[in-house]
């Protein structure tokens, strides 16, 4: 399940999920598909079965001047846009981590977006297609935390251009902690990998975190995915799996894929190496391709984290869509995060992992309308046969 800022507890993918220079510049495009990447928990969190509130941030006041970007942005004199800037991004990772963001203007025209994302002493980048929401424009970023302890502030703008010239907005900014045990960030490439969960076909996987609280629940879902023939991946903490081996075995009968999710869902990048590993060798041994998410997704995109999953014979795996099911959204709600991403989330695309919880509210009902929305949109899902 994601982080606050944290999905994403921001997820599934995530896909999701650059290049770590201090500018990016990517024109505005129909909607498409991050990561969320999706958003970060507190470490502190009690429970294994929700995730905390992820958090966006609202702009600052507004420079004095302009600036001129090295990767395309204006080079002359730029209006000044009313428009806001707001980001989304786990609330901590480990110093020297990379962590998937996301960057939205509340510009509902059809302006070209531009966005500028910059983090002192670390470096950022938006990358990729935008996609268009009710909300606004948002795009997939990267950035790379400082390699010391301590809070850092991620600070973004937008230039938004029409054939009447471009106008530069406030700089939005967003805290996020540096904490844990230092890192390097994964490059590109291991990047890309962990966001799709090493999915390496068009298929679009579901997946599903933490626990069932009952039987029932179990069964209902289960029987949603038969109905609609499509196989899911359940991402089960180590304690539940040990003290539930039949629920274990009844998902695996149904013909789904049960992977690790860690012995009892702490944040990976705040623990030592013999911590670490104990972690992951205590949770479920994981079926075939024998996936790992790290619980609120904290550490997986750390090199050290990745390099100890891959030791013990683990891939890493995050999202690319997180429709934050574990908020309680109605069964609409999900839908429309899915399939049309939010200031949050982008939305679902070939290839791509939602995020989802096996102790979501309304998850098991949305389920058939999400499965059909996926199919509608020309996506193929991982099918039981």
């Amino acid at each position: 399940m994601p982080r606050t800022s944290r999905g994403w507890r921001w997820g599934h993918g995530l896909a999701a999920f650059a290049s770590l220079s201090l500018l990016c510049a990517c024109a505005s495009a129909a909607p498409a598909p991050t990561a969320d990447a999706s958003g970060s928990a507190s470490p502190g969190a009690t429970s294994t079965t929700a995730a905390p509130t992820p958090t966006s941030a609202a702009p600052s006041a507004a420079p004095t001047s302009a600036k001129t970007s090295e990767t395309g942005r204006p080079s002359t004199p730029v209006g000044r846009s009313s428009a806001r800037v707001s980001l989304h991004a786990p609330g901590y990772d480990a110093p020297g981590a990379l962590v998937a963001a996301v960057a939205t203007v509340d510009d509902t025209s059809k302006r070209t977006v531009t966005f500028d994302v910059t983090i002192p002493n670390g470096s950022a980048a938006c990358s990729g297609p935008t996609w268009r929401h009710s909300g606004g424009v948002s795009q997939a970023c990267w950035i790379t935390l400082p390699p010391t302890a301590g809070k850092a502030t991620i600070f973004a703008t937008a230039d938004l251009t029409d054939n009447t010239g471009t106008a530069r907005t406030a700089p939005g900014k967003l805290d996020i902690r540096a904490k844990g045990v230092p890192t390097q960030p994964v490059d590109d490439a291991r990047r890309d990998t962990i966001s799709r969960c090493g999915n390496t076909t068009d298929r679009v996987w579901l997946t599903f975190d933490d626990q069932f609280s009952s039987t029932k629940r179990m069964r209902a879902m289960l029987a949603v995915l038969k109905a609609k023939n499509v196989r899911g991946q359940f991402f089960a903490v180590g304690t539940w799996a040990n003290a539930n081996p039949s629920m274990i075995a009844e998902i695996r009968a149904a013909g789904h894929l049960v992977e690790n999710h860690t012995l009892s869902h702490e944040p990976l990048s705040s623990l030592a190496d013999r911590a670490l590993r104990a972690q992951i060798a205590g949770g479920p041994a994981g079926d075939p391709p024998r996936l790992m998410r790290p619980g609120y997704g904290a550490g997986g995109y750390a090199a050290r984290v990745v390099d100890i999953a891959a030791d013990l014979g683990f891939q890493t795996c995050y999202w690319t869509v997180d429709p934050r099911d574990w908020d309680g959204p109605t069964a609409d709600q999900l839908i429309e995060r899915v399939i049309h991403g939010d200031a949050r989330t982008p939305p679902v695309e070939a290839g791509g992992v939602v995020l989802m919880h096996m102790t979501g509210k309304h998850t098991t009902q949305a389920l058939p309308g999400l499965i059909d929305a996926i199919r509608a949109k020309g996506l193929t899902l991982d099918p039981l046969q």
